[in-house]
């Protein structure tokens, strides 16, 4: 099962419409739970309610979302494998894997997106510890991930049950990236840019201006 969430940074709105009867609304990355707008009557699903909802999507919108599958331990072994030049503590890919090799997160996202690999959304220009991620999508603008204090690390690209408050990519400058001597023309940015998908880019945010 794959879930194309919506990240509406500007209003700070994770969302998923599934039909024109069926949407969702994430809270503070699900861990506040999901709020269910179901033929026009609404619920909020709980954190742990929010895992039997994917069994009953997955029961009656397979056509949309696919079928939730539980990986075989040759798959995990694999998936392991293929991050592991990526992270030192690869988690458990519980929630499924994609065709594509990579592990959905709680929220059916596949864990490409929320790390922003290979530059499938944006180029990393450079990271400064404490500070942020800075990207560009277009070679152009430039948008920043900021540092999280409490896991000490960077924010990921989209709320989640680790940053639940994470707000996101937000518009950052030239002037910034002089202030830490970053430089959007580098050989690096301009050889990837091309990696970039920007209908994949559009799909899954609304940025900010």
């Amino acid at each position: 099962m794959e879930l194309c969430w919506k990240f509406n940074i500007p209003d700070q709105i994770l969302s998923i419409k599934i039909d024109e009867d069926l949407s969702y609304q994430a809270l503070q990355g699900c861990r506040q739970g999901v709020i269910k707008k179901f033929n026009d009557n609404k619920t909020t699903l709980s954190y742990d309610e929010w895992q039997e909802e994917k069994h009953w999507l997955s029961s009656n919108y397979s056509n949309i979302v696919g079928e939730l599958v539980e990986p075989s331990q040759e798959q995990k072994d694999s998936y392991r494998k293929k991050v592991s030049h990526i992270t030192d503590d690869p988690g458990e890919p519980s929630h499924g894997i994609s065709p594509d090799g990579w592990a959905y997160d709680r929220m059916q996202r596949k864990s490409s997106w929320l790390q922003n690999a290979e530059s499938n959304l944006m180029v990393e220009i450079g990271r400064i510890e404490n500070v942020g991620i800075f990207e560009t999508p277009d070679g152009i603008n430039v948008f920043k991930r900021s540092w999280c204090d409490y896991e000490k690390t960077y924010y990921n690209t989209m709320p989640c049950c680790i940053f639940p408050d994470n707000p996101g990519w937000q518009k950052s400058s030239i002037e910034e990236l002089e202030q830490y001597d970053l430089d959007i023309n580098s050989q690096w940015v301009q050889e990837n840019l091309s990696n970039v998908q920007k209908d994949l880019l559009d799909l899954l945010f609304i940025l900010p201006q």
